[in-house]
């Protein structure tokens, strides 16, 4: 009885001791995972790439230069808010415009939310391809679910995993009407929700090696359709 015991007891340890760390993140993940689903979303390719061709007009706000589908832009309420440059519609419509200097996502997340020597050890931790852009560091949050590690993972895979998964849902928003890929001739970046759902707002996030762009669409006024939307992100550009 001593004996089979003591095996079990030297099973356990050598258990926890190769793949403790890996289960105890395995098991966290899948509990973030109930709490919200959308930590099971991962960005796919937007299947609606119609453009609106409505009669509108180019606007210029914060260095960033755009084609809105609508005529009706009402100058009096457009305004530089905290928030960002909101640019309102006569017809209910409004649009939310935030520009971001390049790499700040990684300066934030990795930098000022981690004392310095947690973020030397995240510098090494993550020392491939996540680090190289805003767009790649965002990619590689949007792109992680709970089931991509396993108690079988190696301990820095493990960390890793779960060090992206924490970021997930403050990045995607909770967009549990989905995440779509965005791809024009200036930005690459990524939707967060389907106007199709009827959701709060729908967000369109941009990035290039000098920026990060982000249109808000609310919907309280009337959600834009995704043509419309499309005419937006696809004209967009940096001009200055």
């Amino acid at each position: 009885m001593l004996r089979r015991i003591l095996i079990w007891f030297v099973l356990a340890v050598l258990y926890l001791w190769f793949f403790g760390v890996q289960t105890a993140i395995v098991v966290e993940e899948h509990y973030f995972a109930w709490k919200s689903p959308s930590m099971w979303a991962v960005p796919v390719q937007l299947a609606d790439t119609s453009i609106s061709e409505s009669p509108g007009r180019r606007l210029s706000y914060l260095g960033c230069e755009f084609e809105v589908p609508w005529n009706d832009l009402d100058e009096r309420e457009s305004r530089l808010t905290e928030k960002g440059q909101s640019i309102v519609f006569h017809s209910g419509k409004r649009i939310v415009l935030v520009r971001s200097p390049a790499s700040e996502r990684i300066t934030f997340y990795l930098g000022q939310k981690l004392d310095l020597g947690t973020f030397g050890k995240l510098l090494n931790l993550y020392a491939d391809e996540t680090l190289r852009s805003d767009y790649a560091f965002t990619r590689a949050v949007l792109e992680m679910t709970p089931g991509r590690v396993s108690i079988f993972s190696s301990r820095k895979d493990a960390v890793r995993s779960m060090m992206l998964m924490l970021f997930k849902p403050e990045i995607s928003r909770d967009a549990e009407s989905g995440i779509y890929l965005i791809q024009t001739k200036n930005f690459a970046g990524f939707q967060y929700g389907n106007p199709q759902s009827k959701p709060v707002e729908i967000v369109d996030e941009l990035f290039s090696a000098h920026a990060r762009i982000e249109f808000d669409f609310p919907c309280k006024g009337g959600c834009a359709s995704q043509a419309e939307i499309n005419r937006v992100i696809q004209s967009a550009q940096i001009v200055r």
